[in-house]
């Protein structure tokens, strides 16, 4: 698949952009930069990573944009934010951590990098490194809703289908870009709950 999409965009004379993920890294030591060494203890995480790989391969001048935790007004609302907000999520882990991602910065920073045609590896994520029970309660206080939230146990507990990173998360280190703040993003949201 990302070799076929390279060739694609080769035949167009497009920009080939391959989205991964923090789950490229173990979440042992996170949240990372763009020359730490990846270490995936989960499929997702193995097939994010080949297809960098591949890409890199067939295309030196890929752009290669990992983000974590994406989240913003989503017509499908499928994103972390309204699976809380329409209760579709029982159980949070309390010990994963990340760097939640408003998706309009991830707009303007596509546009930021084509327009100056980088390439290789850059990570697009917020700067505000918290747990999925951090992020849990700051949506309840942003929205204003006062029925009980979801409950909070450790990953081992949770009986996921697959490992996830504990410890994760991205820096940036080669963007030079002012990221949304958590509270003002979910503000600019401008949702109503359903509850």
């Amino acid at each position: 698949m990302p070799a076929h999409v390279c060739k694609v965009a080769k035949k167009y004379d497009c920009k080939t952009i391959w989205f991964s993920t923090d789950y490229v890294f173990d979440g042992m030591n996170g949240p990372y930069d763009e020359t730490s060494v990846p270490n995936p203890i989960n499929e997702y995480g193995l097939s994010k990573l080949k297809g960098e790989n591949t890409l890199c391969l067939e295309d030196p001048s890929c752009l290669i944009l990992r983000t974590n935790v994406v989240y913003g007004q989503d017509k499908n609302e499928k994103n972390f934010v309204y699976q809380v907000l329409n209760k579709k999520v029982a159980c949070v882990p309390s010990d994963q951590m990340s760097t939640p991602t408003y998706n309009k910065d991830i707009a303007k920073c596509c546009r930021l990098l084509i327009e100056k045609n980088e390439s290789g590896i850059f990570h697009i994520t917020g700067n505000e490194c918290i747990s999925r029970e951090d992020f849990t309660n700051i949506i309840y206080f942003n929205f204003l809703i006062k029925d009980s939230k979801p409950e909070y146990k450790q990953t081992k507990e949770m009986n996921q289908a697959a490992n996830r990173p504990l410890k994760g998360g991205l820096l940036n280190t080669k963007l030079k870009f002012v990221f949304t703040q958590i509270r003002e993003a979910l503000e600019d949201m401008n949702i109503t709950p359903t509850l």
